[in-house]
C-alpha cells in the first residue's frame, strides 16, 4: 500500500474502533500483525488503541507512547496523544492527562 493509502486505511480503522465494543478477534489480529511487523508506527497506533478498550493500560500506554514518536502524520499523532490522555485520564493522573491533551493541541 501507499503511504495515502495506509494512513486512509488507519484512519478509517481508527474510527471503526472508537465506535465499537471491545472484540478478541480484532485484539488478536492487530496485536498479531503487529507482532509480524514491530517497526510499523500504525499497527503500534492500532495495537495501542485495542489494547485501551480491552483494559490492557500498560500495553497500550507504551504502544501509543512508541506510536506518538513515530508517526509521520500529525492526524495520526494527534489521535495517540488524544488516547494517551484519556488512558491518563481513566486512571486518574491528571498530570499526565494534562500533558496529553497539550501534546494533542500542539500537533
Amino acid at each position: 500500500l501507499s503511504e495515502t493509502q495506509v494512513h486512509a486505511l488507519v484512519v478509517t480503522l481508527t474510527a471503526a474502533l472508537a465506535q465499537s465494543a471491545p472484540d478478541v478477534k480484532w485484539l488478536e489480529r492487530i496485536e498479531s500483525a503487529h507482532l509480524r511487523q514491530p517497526r510499523v508506527a500504525e499497527l503500534q497506533l492500532l495495537c495501542g488503541l485495542v489494547c485501551g478498550q480491552h483494559a490492557l493500560w500498560g500495553k497500550a500506554q507504551s504502544l501509543l507512547e512508541a506510536a506518538a514518536k513515530r508517526l509521520e502524520s500529525q492526524a495520526l499523532q494527534r489521535r495517540a496523544h488524544l488516547a494517551l490522555a484519556e488512558l491518563a485520564e481513566s486512571r486518574g493522573d491528571d498530570a499526565d492527562a494534562l500533558q496529553a491533551w497539550k501534546r494533542a493541541a500542539q500537533t
